[in-house]
Formats: C-alpha cells, sequence, structure tokens
C-alpha cells in the first residue's frame, strides 16, 4: 500500500501532538516537517513530538516566500534562494527524512502566467538551480522535490512542464514532488488531475494529497472537494511504486481531525490509497 503521511505543523496555532495523534489513527505512518520560521524551534524537540505520536519524519517542507526564488531572473537572489535550500537539506537529514520540497517560484505579481509559457531567463535560472540542488543532493544524501504549484506563481504551475524540466535533468537527487490540489486549479488547462498524474509518475517521488473545488487553493480533506479520487488511485495502482508517500496536506484544526477519524476517515483513505 501507499506510504500514508500528514503534515507536521509546528510553531503554529497547532497542539502539534494531538495533531499527530489524529492523524496516526487515520493510517498515517510519517510526517513532513513543517515550521513557522517566524519563531524559534528545535530540531530534537521536533523529533520527539514525532516520535511520542507514533511517527516518524520522511521529508521537510523547504521554507518559501517572496525572498525565496529559485527562478529568480536576479542572480544574487537565486544564489541566496538556493543557498537556503541547502540548509534545508541539512536539517532535514537532522532529522531523519531526506527529502526537502520546493517551491520552483514565487507569485508572480502581475497576475497569472497561465496563457503565456514561462519567460526564458525563469527557464534558465530555474534550471541552473535545480543542477546546483543535484549537486548539493548528492553531497548531503538529499532528494529535492519539485511541487507544482497552482497558475498565479511565475513557472511550475504546469505539472507537465515541470515534469519534463525534472526528467530532462535526469538526476535521482531531485524529483518531483506532485501536488493534488495545485493539479485541479490547473486541470483546465492541463487536463484532470489524474491524467496530469499519469503524464508526471515516472518523476515523482512524493505526493501532497488534498482536495478543493478546482477554484481556491483552500486544502480540504480528500474527498470533500471535486477531485476524481477514484481515478487518481487508478494511476498510483497502475504505474506508481507501493511506498510513494501519500501525505496529507490538510490543516483542519484537532478537533475536526479527531472527529474525521471516528467518522472512519482512515477505511476511505484507504480505499483510494492501497495498492489494487
Amino acid at each position: 500500500m501507499a506510504r500514508l503521511a500528514t503534515i507536521a505543523p509546528f510553531n503554529f496555532e497547532f497542539d502539534t501532538a494531538r495533531f499527530l495523534r489524529a492523524y496516526r489513527r487515520a493510517g498515517c505512518s510519517h510526517a513532513q516537517f513543517y515550521r513557522n520560521d517566524k519563531a524559534p524551534f528545535e530540531p530534537a524537540a521536533a523529533l520527539e513530538c514525532v516520535r511520542s505520536a507514533g511517527l516518524e519524519f520522511d521529508s521537510i517542507h523547504g521554507l518559501f516566500g517572496e525572498s525565496l526564488d529559485p527562478s529568480s531572473p536576479d542572480e544574487h537572489q537565486r544564489r541566496s534562494s538556493v543557498d537556503v535550500y541547502e540548509r534545508e537539506g541539512e536539517l532535514a537529514v537532522q532529522l531523519g527524512g531526506p527529502m526537502v520540497v520546493v517551491h520552483p517560484s514565487w507569485m508572480n505579481p502581475e497576475g497569472s502566467p497561465i496563457s503565456r509559457p514561462p519567460a526564458a531567463d525563469r527557464l534558465a535560472a530555474l534550471r541552473s538551480s535545480m543542477e546546483t540542488l543535484a549537486r548539493i543532493g548528492e553531497r548531503l544524501g538529499v532528494t529535492y522535490l519539485m511541487e507544482n504549484l497552482p497558475g498565479f506563481f511565475s513557472i511550475g504551475h504546469n505539472a507537465l512542464q515541470l515534469a519534463g524540466w525534472v526528467r530532462d535533468l535526469a538526476s535521482p537527487n531531485v524529483r518531483m514532488c506532485f501536488d493534488t490540489g495545485h493539479a485541479h486549479i490547473e486541470s483546465g488547462f492541463n487536463g484532470s488531475v489524474a491524467e496530469q498524474l499519469r503524464q508526471c509518475i515516472d518523476v515523482v517521488a512524493y505526493l501532497h494529497a488534498h482536495d478543493n473545488d478546482s477554484v481556491k487553493d483552500n486544502h480540504r480533506m480528500p474527498g470533500e472537494g471535486s477531485i476524481d479520487w477514484e481515478a487518481l488511485a487508478a494511476v498510483l495502482a497502475d504505474r506508481a511504486g507501493p511506498q510513494l508517500p501519500w501525505m496529507l496536506e490538510v490543516f483542519y484544526p484537532e478537533a475536526e481531525v479527531e472527529a474525521l477519524v471516528d467518522g472512519g476517515l482512515g477505511a476511505r483513505l484507504a480505499r483510494w490509497s492501497v495498492s489494487r
């Protein structure tokens, strides 16, 4: 079966231990480290929190924000972004989950770039960053996961293109994190979520699973939006390895997760994630 995981949010308004225990009851065995970088944290405390819930880290969500853009045509910003992701790789090793999710770009201040191909200078910058991350990843023993984004980001919103760039690089240390919710928002341009995944699956090493109405990126629980999860599960069963991490990127309050678990959430998730 797929390896179920959950997001593990630290330094937000969550009782993280309670949050993780609820997802453990839903069948999750692993967690992706995710932090509010405006507050201090101790890696040892994060490890203890996850282990006490019966989970272990398999990855971290790399930092992101306006100052972090590996596709920036500004060489100083591009290089400083890569430097940050090198340190994120070191943190991932420290936490024992040697994969780092990377946003290929930041939001486009001019609005959605969907109607035009990415600017040549941005594509060249991103490819240069990916090449450097491949070398860093090889040295650290880390895999960098390029995540497909919604259309209001400057580059990376076309999952098929992003998979192609990862494929062209041909490095085991740079793979793809396929985000179902982001793919759904772009389904009017790139095809259904299942079809996008089918065309990307050979370079996908991690799955961010969440749902929406194809308009708002509000990270709903699978089954609470309009993604066809049966079709997506069929692609995974046919083409994915049995241990592909299937990570719930859902930030519901602890009590809501507990209520969903009591109502049979684990069985519903297993129907889509268990190999057929």
